[in-house]
């Protein structure tokens, strides 16, 4: 019988080559997969920041609002006592304001002054009338 031939060398080489390019190649996928993972996470990171960074905003816009609602509750309160205090007790009696405007009424005449008495001026224009 024959004797087996030996392996083909250029078969071997190729093989070789083949595995070695097989190696090459898994080397490099294996280096875009890592690049790709690492581009994925400095993604999600920056994306988790935005959103820590957007809920600190939000709560301290809520915070805010919640002081300013305190402020005009507190301002409201002020002023629904000081109407209160403008608003008459039902046991005291209610002073009626006049309909017609002051401008409008004329003022009273005055009569001319009696013998023995003087016309004396005060403050604001005002005139007193003394006997002497």
């Amino acid at each position: 019988m024959h004797a087996p031939a030996p392996p083909d060398q250029a078969a071997l080489g190729a093989a070789a080559a083949a595995a070695g390019g097989d190696q090459a190649d898994q080397a490099r996928e294996a280096a875009e997969l890592r690049a790709e993972l690492e581009r994925q996470r400095r993604e999600h990171e920056r994306e988790l920041a935005e959103e820590r960074h957007a809920r600190a905003l939000v709560e301290a816009e809520a915070r805010h609002l919640a002081e300013r609602l305190q402020e005009r509750a507190a301002h409201i309160s002020d002023l629904q006592r000081a109407l209160a205090a403008l608003i008459p007790a039902p046991d005291r009696a209610v002073i009626p304001q006049p309909t017609v405007p002051a401008a409008s009424v004329p003022a009273p005449s005055r009569p001319p002054a009696a013998p023995g008495e003087h016309d004396h001026v005060q403050d604001k224009g005002h005139v007193e009338r003394r006997r002497w």
